[in-house]
């Protein structure tokens, strides 16, 4: 479930913290239920087929912005994200894929939810994302499970990650994740898929319907 997290307040400031506090955890739980079965605490567990099948876009691109703010009625933090498309492998739209999540910092007030991802200005991603139709904006589906890092190994090749605890994988098809006992269970570049390959089972998925 969601969570804040903030600074300890003098005594005389306490009560606007857990005010702060009953409203954030409310209302965190509202945005995970309006995005949809894929952003609840209790995930379905996607392999790649899933996630290309189930997904309405599904671009390579770098993120450019990644802006929390309240919401109209500043009960809760959300989080746009703004990806520069590099590659479209499905779906259509700008050259700019927009995401919500729930979650963010603003005004010194933390809201956390379980297993959303978490974005960098700057880095290189693969995004499986999901819309309502003719909605211009998307989140993440599957919450950390529809996100991919990309890093370049020292020999000067891009490999796809799924950084986020918990979500390592060994298997870019299965997707199966690595247990935390393992020495994989935090991903090396050189066990990890090159993009090129990656992208390449993307396509595959995809032009076969995703099964």
């Amino acid at each position: 479930m969601g969570r804040v997290d903030r600074e300890v307040q003098p005594p005389a400031r306490a009560p606007r913290h857990l005010r702060a506090l009953g409203c954030s955890l409310l209302i965190a739980g509202a945005t995970c239920a309006a995005l949809g079965p894929a952003a609840a605490t209790t995930l379905r567990l996607l392999d790649l087929a899933g996630l290309s099948h189930t997904s309405s876009d599904i671009v390579l691109g770098r993120v450019e912005t990644v802006q929390a703010r309240w919401t109209p009625d500043h009960r809760t933090i959300i989080t746009e994200v703004r990806v520069r498309v590099e590659d479209r492998v499905k779906g259509g739209g700008d050259a700019v894929l927009t995401l919500i999540e729930p979650g963010g910092e603003v005004d010194g007030v933390r809201v956390e939810v379980d297993a959303v991802p978490a974005f960098t200005v700057g880095e290189r991603t693969v995004v499986f994302a999901t819309r309502r139709a003719g909605d211009a904006t998307a989140h993440v589906l599957g919450m950390a499970q529809g996100k991919f890092e990309v890093t370049v190994d020292a020999a000067g090749t891009p490999r796809v990650h799924r950084l986020a605890p918990g979500f390592a994988f060994s298997d870019a098809k299965t997707l199966k994740a690595v247990s935390a006992n393992s020495s994989r269970a935090l991903p090396t570049r050189g066990a990890s898929p090159t993009l090129e390959n990656f992208l390449g089972a993307v396509r595959e998925a995809v032009g076969g319907g995703g099964r």
